[in-house]
């Protein structure tokens, strides 16, 4: 009788602290879900920085910025003509 007692005890107990419980388990599984998308987005934002760096150093090698002076598209036709002209005015005083 006594078991049977301890038994229906121990379901209402749990019964009136199931909440309590509920609560508990949001808890630790927030903090573990939080712990995991910390390690998740630290890994992901280390990939992110490496990837990033690679594409500046390409992007830097491509656009010239290795050069003395980094040239645009429109400084290097402006170049090319002027030295055109040049070439043209001298052929003009040689003749």
């Amino acid at each position: 009788m006594a078991k049977g007692c301890a038994s229906v005890f121990l379901i209402f107990l749990l019964i009136i602290t199931l909440p309590v419980w509920i609560g508990v388990g949001g808890v630790l599984l927030g903090v573990f879900g939080g712990i995991l998308g910390a390690v998740v987005g630290l890994v992901a934002g280390i990939f992110t920085a490496i990837i990033g760096i690679i594409g500046k150093i390409f992007g830097l090698a491509f656009s010239g910025a290795f050069y003395p002076i980094s040239l645009s598209p429109l400084a290097v036709v402006m170049i090319i003509l002027v030295i055109i002209l040049l070439i043209r005015s001298g052929n003009k005083t040689v003749k």
